[in-house]
């Protein structure tokens, strides 16, 4: 699953659910109502307590005035901030590689203690990209 677990998604999804009603400014009984369920069974699915179907999913955005992709979107966004570095998959990898070239490029640039000071420091290579 690409370092993704069932319960970083259930997490994502209950987030989501729930920031997604306080910007709408809406009850939990308000959008289990417009979403046709149960007040309890929508508060079990924002405490990530149940795993909504897609369907249920989809009921509630529409109870929320989100579109189902953005609302998607949303989702897959708080996942991706949950995710380590060793978690993310190959689109995601040459930004880290980048990353960690700068900080080494930053400890390298720091003179180290007790260093002689005329020693040539490496200029970062702006043309430098991860394979």
């Amino acid at each position: 699953m690409n370092g993704v677990t069932v319960e970083m998604a259930a997490q994502a999804v209950a987030e989501a659910i729930r920031a997604e009603r306080a910007a709408a400014r809406l009850s939990q009984a308000e959008v289990a109502e417009r979403a046709n369920m149960s007040r309890i069974t929508y508060i079990r699915y924002e405490r990530g307590e149940r795993q909504p179907t897609l369907g249920q999913v989809i009921q509630i955005a529409d109870a929320l005035e989100v579109p189902f992709a953005e609302f998607v979107h949303r989702i897959e966004d708080r996942i991706r901030a949950t995710r380590t570095p060793d978690s993310r998959n190959e689109n995601e990898r040459p930004q880290s590689l980048q990353e960690i070239k700068q900080q080494h490029l930053q400890a390298q640039a720091q003179p180290m203690a007790g260093a002689a000071d005329d020693r040539p420091m490496m200029e970062p290579d702006d043309d430098w990209e991860p394979r």
